[in-house]
């Protein structure tokens, strides 16, 4: 894709480099006096450089930019560095700019503050475009070592968030980024190896409306809660994202929501630690969709390591539908534990994961409705166990092969009633993480009698090449048309929805438009080898 983005650079520049063009140090010595010199539509060039500064943009509408922006060269971002000598904020937006105040291909390092933001602030109002850099090594005593946003609606986007740490150990949140009754976009990013003791390491927000879209965010670590994404009293939305490698020593280690109803969506999250409850996604009073997600990997040392759920999560409208819950493992309720919550599971795949008690689910005081659902194969513990005062519901689900029973406990008198059953739900390729089912399946709709789809794959085991979208056995302009209308026009998933990941960035969005565009008419590259079809 780099030839993309230096095109997509290129447009960037031709577009903004309107105004009066000022060079560091050509035309100013250092980089604020290049900002005071400049009017609203200026651009302020950078040459490759170590500058010792905390800038301000005061308000102003300008791109600053090194040479990354006239030429895509990613050398430019790492040459090109703002060292904030552990002196306060490395760059602050705090009078009201808008998103043509961008910043653009830097380096930001060595920002230091007992407030906020110890690479980034943005204050109130301050909606810029941060755009291509690479922000590490930043601290903060407050919130946000790497971004911090305040009242504010920045475009956060293709850059690296980095190894900055928040370190004040009674208070504090977002290692990497922090939101505050923001709108943040933030797309497209890698957020890696942030530390917070208190708070959330990767991103955080609280009462905001965040977009997290596409980024990958992983190996980030935290004492509290939240070690990939924390949301408090927020909506937004959580899609096409890759949640890996993160840990908490408090609840959700790759996702935490508290009193929050995001969308969470299309994600990847794998492989995730907690030291207490929910590996994969914690939920406490929270009303999330949960939907076409891969929940993988993930442990909890309490409960829940795919998912964990307390309380009061129960409204129709709230479902964990079409995931593939698939290998975690928990003290209790390896692939989920509900508490207190009467959720709705519909659709689902979830196997192989393994627990003391309740191998896939363990319901605690809980209600959860079932509908559609595969349990199979899960390790020890059984498929559902619950405690007292729990009244699970099922229908047209298959659970089959589970160690420590299959229907038992408070599930055992629903074995052969409202379209239940026992049999192999028949996966295309378990070992290889293929959870479509062969067209004979029980779990195939001519083979239940319930005649739906049961779980979260699709049927059938043909290969699909990679771009082939539409299934037509070639990757052509149909293709592109496709994706498209599901990005932009509320058209069909991709199914298998893997077939429209092109670039293999674990989702599907606009770049994979571009990649196709790219592929068929431009000779780039073809869809990327490491696709999992």
């Amino acid at each position: 894709m780099r030839w993309v983005s230096s095109i997509v650079i290129l447009v960037l520049c031709a577009e903004l480099c309107l105004g009066e063009v000022i060079n560091v140090p050509g035309n100013q010595p250092t980089i604020q006096a290049g900002i005071n010199a400049t009017e609203n539509g200026d651009t302020v060039l950078v040459a490759p450089g170590t500058y010792y500064e905390n800038i301000d943009f005061k308000g102003l509408n300008i791109v600053l930019a090194s040479l990354y922006l006239t030429s895509g060269d990613d050398a430019y971002v790492s040459s090109t560095i703002i060292d904030g000598n552990m002196s306060g904020s490395v760059v602050t937006f705090d009078g009201r700019e808008d998103s043509t105040a961008s910043i653009i291909g830097f380096t930001i390092q060595n920002g230091f503050t007992v407030d906020y933001g110890g690479g980034i602030y943005c204050g109130e109002n301050s909606n810029p475009t941060i755009s291509n850099n690479v922000i590490t090594g930043n601290e903060s005593e407050n919130n946000g070592a790497g971004i911090s946003c305040r009242m504010s609606s920045p475009i956060i986007r293709d850059n690296t968030i980095s190894y900055n740490y928040l370190n004040n150990i009674y208070w504090g949140a977002g290692g990497g980024i922090y939101c505050y009754n923001s709108t943040c976009r933030m797309e497209n990013n890698e957020i890696i190896g942030n530390f917070c003791y208190c708070g959330s390491a990767g991103i955080s927000c609280w009462a905001s409306e965040p977009a997290i879209v596409g980024n990958t965010v992983s190996q980030n670590s935290t004492i509290g809660s939240g070690g990939g994404i924390h949301l408090h009293d927020c909506l937004g939305t959580i899609s096409d994202n890759v949640v890996t490698g993160n840990s908490s020593g408090g609840r959700g280690a790759g996702i935490a929501c508290w009193s929050a109803s995001p969308s969470i969506e299309n994600n990847i999250i794998r492989d995730n630690t907690s030291n207490f409850d929910g590996g994969g996604i914690s939920n406490m009073y929270s009303f999330p969709v949960i939907a076409n997600n891969t929940i993988s990997g993930n442990s909890a040392s309490g409960k829940g390591g795919g998912i964990y759920a307390w309380p009061a999560w129960s409204p129709k409208n709230s479902p964990v539908s079409g995931n593939v819950i698939d290998q975690n493992s928990a003290f209790q309720g390896g692939g989920m534990y509900c508490e207190y919550s009467d959720l709705p599971i519909v659709n689902n795949t979830i196997t192989r994961n393994s627990a003391s008690e309740g191998g896939a689910i363990y319901s605690f005081y809980s209600s959860p409705v079932l509908e559609n659902t595969i349990i199979a194969f899960n390790d020890g513990g059984g498929s559902i166990v619950c405690s007292p005062e729990s009244h699970p519901s099922l229908a047209c689900c298959d659970i089959y092969g589970n160690e420590g029973g299959d229907w038992i406990d408070c599930i055992a008198e629903q074995a052969t009633i409202d379209g239940n059953f026992s049999l192999d739900p028949e996966f295309c390729g378990i070992e290889t993480g293929d959870f479509r089912i062969t067209k004979g399946s029980s779990c195939a709709p001519v083979g239940n009698s319930c005649e739906v789809v049961i779980g979260a794959g699709s049927v059938g085991c043909e290969d699909v090449k990679c771009g082939d979208v539409d299934v037509s056995g070639g990757v052509d302009i149909d293709d592109i048309v496709y994706l498209v209308g599901y990005i932009f026009a509320d058209g069909a998933a991709p199914d298998p929805y893997e077939s429209g990941d092109v670039d293999c960035s674990g989702g599907i969005d606009i770049d994979d438009v571009v990649y196709l565009i790219g592929y068929i008419f431009s000779g780039g590259p073809e869809p990327c080898a490491d696709c999992p079809l």
